[in-house]
């Protein structure tokens, strides 16, 4: 059952959604490509860089861990730069996106935590024919940092989209290799009817330790239009993960799940060029583990069949010309790099942005998400809370300059087995002040 505080954040996030700033009904956007926005045209290629200073503020919970990096457990200053190549293609019924391209930080008071990331990312749209659609995305990154994710329990973006790659706050020195695919294969069997299958497949190495963490998932969903604007959703899922146990040398272990889930989305036009969507859905996992047994309480739990409950919501808007909101609920399991568990979490996200005359553009988002680091017992609790704000205002049409913040919490239970490094308590605030720079190379 939901707590006050998630219920309180739905609520606050649902109300900014809905709410419509009265300035953004006239704003142009001749700076689309400058904040993000696609390049016109059958094809474009654009190179996007970013310079910024930052500072960061980092205060230790009451209760650290050992064996903690304290230099990254410090307030400082550091400096970045950020590259990158982003290419679209549309020709037809085909879309095709690129995204690739390194970003490095500079810690100017410890030389041996600098580091740079690279990351690319390819996603494909395509008609196959009249009632066949196909999407795929692959990504592949790298980092010398380890960073916990600011929101175990959220879902992945869309098939087809280019992946995000999120530049976490670093935790320790631990480089690693991620890799992401996932696809899509759709049948329009009727006017009403579709059948959609799919499949998603994570995973990351631990370079140092020579460990390396997997998840996938495959399945489909069969959706019926019950309206012009309803649907009706059912599907099923079948989930693996497979993950070394902390103590045990050389053990690992495997995470089945069984997913069937019920759901109902419905899209509300509000004008010609505006709508409103949302959509829930509701089911259970039959979750089990199987592997060898922990030397830990962490690590040694019964690997017997639990049922769980999951569950999700969301609601997104266009807003005015240029403005849009979303927010949304989930309910499930996740799997986290670096714990010998998956989570089962409790979470809510939210986002707003828009256009604040003709050269500004704000950006909101806050995410919220508790529950277990595993899915069975109790005592083995966590929570985490982020937000981040940030404006750009254009300088020119291929300049901008930008502020942000952003605040990260996270809290674990003393019950809870960490890995090596990593503080069982956080909280971290950041602002950063920089120039973003879009040059077109063609169009």
């Amino acid at each position: 059952m939901l707590n006050r505080r998630i219920l309180a954040f739905v609520a606050v996030l649902a109300l900014v959604v809905c709410a419509a700033p009265a300035d953004a009904q006239q704003a142009s956007r001749p700076y689309r490509g400058l904040f993000g926005g696609s390049g016109q045209g059958p094809q474009s290629l654009g190179l996007n860089m970013s310079f910024f200073g930052a500072y960061d503020s980092n205060v230790l919970a009451s209760q650290p861990t050992g064996n903690v990096d304290p230099r990254y457990q410090q307030s400082g200053g550091y400096g970045g730069a950020t590259a990158s190549l982003d290419y679209n293609r549309n020709v037809g019924q085909t879309v095709f996106d690129f995204s690739g391209g390194t970003s490095y930080r500079y810690y100017p008071s410890y030389k041996a935590m600098n580091g740079a990331n690279s990351f690319a990312s390819a996603g494909l749209s395509t008609k196959l024919s009249p009632r066949t659609t196909l999407k795929a995305t692959e990504s592949a990154a790298y980092s010398p940092y380890y960073s916990l994710g600011a929101l175990p329990g959220a879902p992945p973006g869309q098939t087809g989209d280019v992946a995000p790659i999120n530049p976490e706050y670093p935790l320790l020195q631990q480089s690693i290799i991620s890799l992401y695919s996932s696809g899509s294969l759709a049948y329009q069997t009727s006017a009403r009817s579709s059948f959609a299958a799919d499949y998603s497949i994570n995973y990351r190495d631990y370079r140092s330790r020579d460990s390396h963490y997997s998840n996938w998932l495959a399945g489909g969903t069969y959706s019926y239009l019950m309206t012009r604007y309803t649907s009706a959703q059912f599907a099923y899922h079948y989930g693996e993960g497979r993950y070394p146990l902390m103590a045990v040398s050389g053990g690992t272990r495997s995470d089945r799940s069984h997913n069937v889930s019920f759901g109902m989305s419905y899209t509300l036009p509000i004008s010609p060029s505006r709508s409103m969507t949302m959509g829930f859905a509701v089911g259970t996992s039959i979750y089990s583990t199987i592997g060898p047994a922990g030397t830990t309480p962490a690590d040694n739990y019964s690997a017997s069949n639990r049922v769980i409950w999951t569950g999700s919501a969301y609601l997104s808007r266009q807003i005015a010309r240029s403005w849009s909101g979303s927010v949304s609920y989930t309910r499930g399991l996740q799997y986290v790099t670096g714990f010998s568990g998956p989570f089962y979490s409790d979470s809510v996200s939210a986002s707003l942005g828009g256009y604040m005359g003709s050269r500004g553009h704000l950006t909101l988002g806050g995410a919220y998400s508790s529950g277990q680091v595993r899915p069975v017992g109790t005592g083995y609790g966590y929570g985490t809370y982020s937000g981040r704000v940030n404006y750009q205002l254009a300088l020119g049409r291929y300049l901008a300059t930008f502020v942000e913040y952003g605040y990260y919490h996270y809290l674990f239970d003393q019950t809870v087995l960490l890995p090596t490094g990593i503080n069982r308590g956080v909280n971290r605030q950041s602002a950063q002040v920089g120039l973003n720079l879009w040059l077109p190379l063609f169009r």
